[in-house]
């Protein structure tokens, strides 16, 4: 029996007011990787799958 994955509807968000408010909570309530990980996204338009491949070098 093949299950279909579940699809979720996205959609941009267009409002800078809406940005400012989602970069409020992550700073407040979520740890500052998540915080920074989340303005590179906002500011470059790469996915999370592209962000979370990211490494430094030691």
């Amino acid at each position: 029996m093949n299950k279909k994955p579940n699809l979720i509807d996205v959609h941009p968000i267009r409002s800078k007011e809406q940005i400012e408010n989602m970069k409020w909570v992550l700073k407040r309530h979520y740890s500052e990787r998540d915080y920074i990980l989340s303005l590179i996204g906002i500011h470059t338009g790469f996915s999370v799958s592209d962000l979370l491949q990211i490494q430094t070098e030691p």
